[in-house]
């Protein structure tokens, strides 16, 4: 199979979307997730201060993308104060699969994802996350066996928090050896390279 850089690899799935402009790109979900997903980690303080500055955002169907990078950043500086930056991302995206595997949705939602083998649910990710999203084009290539690329274009989620969102997923699958990087190929263009190792007893894709 070509590699997933040269023009002759097509995508095995591509959910595609016209561009926008980065103020009118929204999340079709509540941003009071996000608070959900540090626990107990958010102090009365912050909750105070994130009632003032966000509070025009809480509790409705859906919010600015850019509102959610702010809220994020916010929260990743205070609940994962011991980190870098750029891990506590990391650590959030992963934080929040873990808290939406725990909800009442999540876990009739997610109750098959173990049994269904990771090249299935690599998949399922461009459908997953436009179904949360206005905006943003996804896609998938296989590269090889066990190994796969993922695009998103015209994003402007930070990369860390999509790749610690990758890593959950991996982790409810409870797949062995998952490792993801992330290639920018542009601002707005990410690229994540998704490897994993078989599992004993069972089929490659799994």
């Amino acid at each position: 199979m070509a590699d997933a850089t040269t023009p002759d690899s097509k995508p095995v799935i591509r959910i595609e979307r016209r561009l926008v402009s980065d103020a009118e790109k929204r999340y079709l979900t509540q941003l009071d997730v996000a608070l959900e997903t540090v626990g107990d980690a958010l102090t009365p303080g912050l909750r105070a201060q994130i009632e003032t500055e966000f509070g025009a955002y809480l509790g409705k169907p859906g919010h600015p993308a850019l509102i959610a990078n702010q809220l994020t950043e916010l929260l990743c500086r205070n609940c994962f104060g011991d980190q870098p930056l750029l891990e506590a991302r990391r650590l959030f995206g992963r934080a929040s699969v873990a808290h939406y595997r725990e909800s009442i949705l999540g876990r009739v939602m997610l109750a098959a994802i173990p049994i269904m083998g990771m090249e299935r649910i690599v998949r399922m990710i461009p459908r997953d996350f436009a179904a949360t999203t206005n905006y943003g084009t996804r896609s998938v290539v296989e590269i090889g066996p066990r190994h796969w690329r993922c695009d998103f274009e015209d994003e402007i989620v930070y990369p860390e928090i999509i790749q610690g969102i990758l890593e959950g997923i991996g982790d409810m699958a409870r797949v062995p050896g998952l490792h993801v990087t992330c290639n920018p190929l542009s601002p707005k263009h990410l690229s994540f390279e998704i490897t994993w190792q078989a599992r004993q007893g069972r089929s490659t894709a799994q």
